[in-house]
């Protein structure tokens, strides 16, 4: 009797709690009405991150059918991309992707990649899970691991905008955020400013798995803002499998189609 007391108390108090929460958001916007991270129109959604129809449009604008495997650009009629046709299988079982990397797109990654641009970083995060959210859920993810940045990049740049969006992912899946178990090695140069036949030899070896009970068997979502040739991906997912990990997927808000 007393416990049942007890829950019902508490039950109370925390719906109480709830509606005093929805009750101070209304009350904050109507002072401060949300607007969209891009435009800074106001919007009607009540959400932190957000981005209103219209901008949603220009980012989504022009996106074509994408391969399951890299998200390369693949005509109506193909399964598959022809290079993951004749290359066979990734170190990664299959790829999402917003768009191609490219006008809005390209500039809200490049907006993403400053510290003091979170809102719109969260609102690429929930793009990509209002986009992929049942491929997502297909894929039985158990942890979410950032594509890491070398200590003296993130000294200078002071924010790794993967780490922010796997942080994001990891919340709406519902999964462990593992991200603190992958490093790097080494300083590597930036892939995009080698040719594509030198990128693969630029990150092999690069990375390394601390702590690697931590993805033994478990089912890891790669994280990235970019996607160019996929090398980074293919050596960081071959890293964690090499690790233990069961299987590696890979979420990038954008593909290079260049």
């Amino acid at each position: 009797m007393v416990d049942r007391a007890r829950n019902e108390l508490r039950r109370g108090l925390t719906s109480k709690r709830v509606r005093v929460s929805r009750s101070l958001a209304a009350v904050r916007d109507i002072i401060f009405p949300p607007s969209c991270v891009c435009c800074g129109r106001p919007t009607l959604e009540p959400e932190s991150a957000q981005l209103c129809e219209a901008c949603r449009e220009l980012l989504l604008r022009g996106e074509r059918r994408r391969c399951p495997r890299c998200c390369g650009q693949i005509p109506e009629f193909a399964a598959v991309c022809s290079r993951c046709e004749s290359h066979g299988r990734r170190s990664y079982s299959a790829a999402i992707c917003v768009g191609a990397y490219s006008e809005q797109l390209r500039e809200a990654v490049l907006r993403s990649k400053k510290t003091s641009e979170f809102p719109a970083t969260a609102a690429l995060a929930d793009l990509l899970w209002s986009l992929h959210r049942e491929t997502l859920a297909s894929w039985r993810i158990d942890g979410v691991v950032a594509m890491p940045m070398h200590w003296l990049r993130r000294l200078f740049r002071g924010v790794n905008g993967p780490q922010l969006l796997a942080e994001r992912l990891a919340r709406s899946l519902g999964a462990a955020d593992l991200s603190s178990v992958l490093a790097r090695r080494r300083n590597t140069p930036p892939q995009a400013s080698l040719p594509p036949s030198a990128r693969l030899a630029n990150v092999r070896g690069a990375f390394r798995v601390r702590r690697a009970n931590r993805v033994a068997a478990r089912r890891i979502l790669l994280v990235d803002d970019v996607m160019t040739t996929g090398a980074t991906c293919q050596e960081a997912a071959a890293t964690l499998l090499r690790a233990g990990a069961a299987e590696v997927f890979v979420a990038v808000i954008a593909r290079s189609d260049a």
